[in-house]
């Protein structure tokens, strides 16, 4: 009888040991499994960006292109403001 107790006692305890190990291994591997999923989405991301920039026409991207560029005079604008608010000079 109490080498039944025994023996159901360490397999419990092998278990929870076990459990223990696998997750401190799921822990510490996290930031590597994080940032390899976000960098296979991010890669698909650009690939799509780069598929549907080619479709376009050479009228169409440079009509992009000059909305772009307004608005990255609009934000360089307001940064400016933000930064230099008591004076409002960049």
């Amino acid at each position: 009888m109490k080498n039944q107790k025994n023996g159901k006692n360490s397999i419990v305890i092998k278990l929870i040991m076990l459990l223990l190990f696998v997750s401190g291994i799921l822990v510490i591997s996290y930031p590597f499994i994080s940032n390899t999923v976000n960098n296979l989405y991010d890669q698909s991301v650009i690939t799509n960006y780069q598929k549907e920039y080619s479709k376009l026409t050479a009228k169409e991207k440079n009509e992009r292109l000059a909305e772009l560029e307004s608005e990255n005079k609009k934000t360089d604008k307001r940064k400016c403001f933000n930064e230099h608010s008591r004076n409002g000079r960049c």
